[in-house]
């Protein structure tokens, strides 16, 4: 089956994710690293990122996709080795190097899989179908990872991750095909700085790019902190409520996948970025709601805007990159991104200096501020886009 080396890659990293780097910012938080520490720590994530895609391009061109997989399983396990060392700033900067070159070898090798593997007619569908097998599989991580970490048992976490991650390279070498060496006739070459300061499209894409970098860590990074806090600090609590979201997430996906690339893509856009932004007003008010149940339905109406969101602006995105004859524009979004990733948290990390606030009420501040800037995702011009093979 064609799409057999997306699905095992996916499904293998999304499992070790969930195993570890899923509870990444509540370890820097439970080890003493406060907001500046952390926000220190996405914006080296950031160049580190940027440092693995001008390295993962090269590979790529020169010998396939095999030592990128190779690579992205060595990653993992020195990530889970890093936990050892002393928790000081040295750490912090050696872990989110590491951390950086991981996201690279793994997202951007995600991203080329999937987009060579799928019809520009059915995008929205396989997408979502991807989506909920990385959804399910990281919380099946989530709930071994608990299970360790409620009795503090840390070795178990790296011991599996170690040897599934080998196992893994295993039988990537040995059974999937399609990581055979391509020549050099079929790869694209790799990208040059002139490539990306030049890059210009009729949608606004370079604008949207930009945007979306620190969107991605307010809603990972910002908001596992926060349902840490709603879980009252607990390893297991967060677990169940993850559970909870996961069976919501799927439930969501698969209602809505099948449809989604028969629909007017300018309205459903317009209609996800509405219900984006209202996601993060209710996500600023999370703290203020005294009632249990009250609380959960809005994090389910959370789950559902943010899922919907990114189902519609991924697709968009995957088939905006079948209208190029390259596929450059997949490896554009993650230089523009990454680089505003840098940015924005350096200047996040050093106005945290100066605030003197509780970290659970400065992320609630930080959702209510980027709620309006949210709505810049409507300078991405979709309206125009065709889904006809």
């Amino acid at each position: 089956m064609k799409n057999s080396l997306l699905y095992n890659f996916v499904g293998t990293h999304s499992f070790l994710g969930g195993l570890f780097l899923f509870f990444l910012p509540v370890f820097l938080y439970t080890n003493g690293f406060n907001i500046t520490h952390i926000s220190t720590f996405i914006a080296i994530t950031g160049v580190s990122f940027l440092v693995a895609m001008y390295i993962w391009d090269h590979i790529r061109y020169e010998y396939g996709y095999r030592p990128i997989v190779i690579i992205s399983f060595v990653l993992q396990i020195i990530l889970v080795s890093l936990w050892y060392l002393e928790k000081n700033i040295f750490f912090l900067i050696i872990l989110a190097i590491f951390y950086g070159f991981y996201n690279c070898f793994f997202w951007i090798t995600k991203r080329y899989i999937f987009s060579m593997y799928t019809e520009k007619k059915s995008v929205g569908n396989a997408f979502g179908n991807i989506q909920i097998l990385w959804f399910i599989l990281v919380k099946v991580g989530i709930l071994f990872s608990s299970f360790f970490l409620e009795y503090d048992v840390y070795w178990y976490i790296f011991a599996l991750m170690t040897a599934i991650s080998l196992f893994s390279l295993w039988h990537f070498l040995k059974y999937e095909q399609d990581l055979k060496i391509r020549s050099k006739k079929q790869q694209e070459v790799p990208l040059k700085l002139r490539d990306i300061i030049s890059f210009k499209d009729n949608y606004n894409s370079k604008y949207v790019f930009i945007l979306d970098g620190p969107f991605l860590y307010f809603e990972s990074f910002f908001w596992v902190l926060t349902l840490f806090f709603i879980s009252q600090e607990s390893f297991r609590d967060l677990w169940l409520l993850a559970i909870w979201l996961a069976l919501s997430f799927s439930i969501i996906f698969w209602l809505i996948k099948e449809y989604i690339d028969h629909l007017n893509a300018k309205k459903l856009f317009t209609l996800a970025v509405i219900l984006y932004s209202i996601w993060w007003g209710l996500r600023s008010i999370t703290n203020d709601i005294e009632y249990t149940s009250i609380l959960y339905a809005i994090i389910i109406c959370i789950t559902f805007f943010s899922t919907f969101f990114r189902l519609v602006f991924n697709k968009n995105f995957f088939v905006l990159s079948k209208e190029s004859p390259s596929q450059k524009y997949l490896l554009l979004k993650s230089y523009y991104s990454q680089a505003m990733v840098a940015i924005t948290f350096s200047l996040f990390a050093f106005a945290s200096i100066y605030i003197d606030m509780p970290l659970e009420e400065l992320l609630l501040w930080s959702y209510l501020l980027v709620c309006p800037l949210s709505l810049l995702y409507f300078v991405y011009h979709t309206g125009d886009i065709s889904l006809k093979n």
